[in-house]
């Protein structure tokens, strides 16, 4: 007999963001919530569409961060005419007031033909700002 199908679960945020988990479990003693098979979606006040997935993800009941872990992938899809960007990942944390996303980990950062790879990153998606910590390599694709 094949086990029952888990349903996706939709959280909203308080600053417009909302994630969708497929497995969701609560843990009431740690007041946190454990997620797999991730999607995060925020929109920045310049119409941006931005979304984060990743295989799991912890938050506390508030969900003022969202710890993410396991190929965790980033894309931003800019509103007007701009160039999408992609970043990939091990780890992240969101920190959903400031919409600030942050790692100490490599990172990979795609933009049109540029590839950039770091060790740390923080992004602030409502401002569309970038900054990558140490190790900055890029290439250049023509």
């Amino acid at each position: 007999m094949d086990a029952p199908a888990k349903k996706s679960k939709l959280i909203k945020g308080a600053s417009g963001d909302w994630m969708r988990a497929y497995d969701c479990a609560e843990q009431p003693d740690r007041e946190l919530l454990e997620m797999r098979g991730v999607q995060l979606e925020y929109r920045s006040p310049q119409n941006d569409e931005w979304s984060i997935n990743a295989e799991r993800a912890t938050a506390p009941k508030n969900r003022s961060v969202v710890d993410l872990e396991g190929s965790v992938h980033i894309e931003n899809k800019p509103a007007g005419s701009g160039t999408p960007l992609s970043i990939e990942t091990s780890e992240l944390r969101f920190e959903t007031a400031s919409a600030v996303v942050l790692t100490d980990a490599p990172v990979s950062v795609q933009v049109g033909g540029l590839h950039v790879s770091a060790t740390g990153l923080r992004a602030h998606l409502k401002d569309d700002r970038l900054e990558l910590d140490s190790s900055v390599h890029g290439k250049l694709d023509r």
